[in-house]
Order: C-alpha cells, then structure tokens, then sequence
C-alpha cells in the first residue's frame, strides 16, 4: 500500500514537470511571433519583415521564407555581410 502511494505521488511530479515543459515551450514561440512583424507586398506577393523596433529584416521574400524568420528571429542568410 505504501509503494503505491509513493508511486503515485512520482507520477504525479513527472506529469506536473511535463505540463511545465510544454507551456514553457509555448510560450518562448509565442514571444518568437512577438519579437517580428510581416507586411505583404499586394503587387509582387512577397513580403517585408520587420523587428520591434520597425527596422526591415528582410524584404521581398517569398511566404516560405518567412517561415525561416519566424521559426528562428536571429536567422542571418549572409553573415559575412551585406
């Protein structure tokens, strides 16, 4: 009787560390989302990236490449220069 009630209060401990995980998770992508900005170019159909602070990241990009921005903000594609 007594292990089981050990065992469950362990499994409960694991599923409480996994729930903070997971929001911990979600929310570092949600603040990802934040940090950047996207406007779409209505005449070409790409679009414009921009930071916080309104400066342009990238412009004239295709909607797949925005993907890579937002999944990762500090992507460089030419990190040896402009």
């Amino acid at each position: 009787m007594k292990k089981n009630i050990i065992i469950f209060i362990v499994l409960i401990i694991i599923l409480c560390l996994i729930l903070i995980i997971i929001k911990e998770k979600n929310n570092n992508e949600k603040n990802v989302n934040e940090t950047l900005s996207t406007q779409l170019n209505n005449d070409t159909g790409n679009y414009t990236i921009y930071n916080q602070e309104g400066d342009i990241i990238a412009e004239d990009i295709s909607e797949e490449s925005v993907k890579i921005y937002l999944d990762n903000p500090d992507y460089n594609p030419n990190p040896i220069g402009n």
